[in-house]
């Protein structure tokens, strides 16, 4: 895992136009006891539509339609 991080912190930041748009998503395991719970339910990834307007949870709606879904509305505490 430090490895990956430090990879990552090693990259060249992204700019906002490269982020814009929709990104399909891939879980990663990381032995957590909720790993793969959001690809079981049909999540695809995320979009950007502006740097006040992102949506980390988009999942798949069905007949190729994706839907958000606010996550400051789930009932998942911490």
């Amino acid at each position: 895992m430090a490895t990956a991080l430090a990879f990552f912190d090693a990259l060249p930041p992204v700019s906002l136009d490269e982020m814009t748009g929709s990104w399909g998503g891939h879980g990663v395991p990381t032995g957590h006891p909720l790993d793969s719970l959001l690809e079981r339910f049909g999540w695809h990834g995320k979009r950007v539509d502006s740097p006040e307007d992102v949506h980390p949870l988009v999942f798949d709606a069905g007949n190729g339609a994706l839907t958000c879904i606010d996550p400051a509305r789930l009932p998942v505490g911490l």
